[in-house]
């Protein structure tokens, strides 16, 4: 019977010296790979979360610039017109017109013109908070050709003087949109 006891004791020493420490370092082993992964994986969450954000924020950005830049466009569209429209009229003048239904007109487009551009103006200012000065001097080339025309009009320059400046008027704003294109990378 001691022969079993010694028997078993020699099995479980050689269980407890060779199995039990392998088991054990498996054990930890495996742990610790567990924990390695949580690890990577909270932080590969994290980074993707970053990435998101970040990208988001850019989205948002560019959906703000385009927002700001179309409305400057529209802006400077009907800008443009009521200040053409203006030029337009003092060309022709007020024959055929009383002069009491001329002046009428000429003072209401005259604020028209004035609300368009101080809309243009407001516009203008949005967008530079946004886009690139190439841009920015751009616009601002445009707002002083058009500041320009509006008072070469008022002013009653010659019909050649006017076909001028609203030609280069016309150059202007189409520098402007090629720049607004390029600033939403269109």
């Amino acid at each position: 019977m001691i022969w079993i006891y010694l028997a078993l004791a020699f099995m479980l020493g050689l269980f407890i010296r060779e199995y039990l420490p392998k088991y054990v370092s498996q054990k930890a082993e495996n742990r610790a790979m567990k924990e390695d992964i949580a690890t990577l994986t909270r932080l590969a969450e994290e980074i993707k979360s970053a990435i998101a954000d970040r990208s988001w924020d850019r989205q948002r950005q560019w959906e703000m610039k385009r927002d700001a830049v179309l409305a400057m466009v529209e802006s400077l569209g009907l800008t443009s017109d009521a200040v053409m429209s203006m030029v337009r009229m003092r060309q022709i003048g007020s024959e055929g017109v009383s002069p009491e239904l001329w002046t009428k007109n000429n003072l209401e487009m005259l604020k028209d013109c004035n609300a368009k551009i101080a809309n243009f103006n407001q516009k203008q200012f949005g967008l530079s908070l946004l886009c690139s000065g190439e841009l920015r001097s751009s616009m601002m080339n445009v707002h002083g050709a058009i500041l320009s025309h509006a008072q070469s009009a008022k002013d009653g320059v010659s019909r050649e003087t006017v076909n001028a400046e609203q030609t280069q008027l016309i150059l202007k704003i189409r520098e402007l949109q090629a720049l607004a294109r390029h600033e939403l990378g269109l």
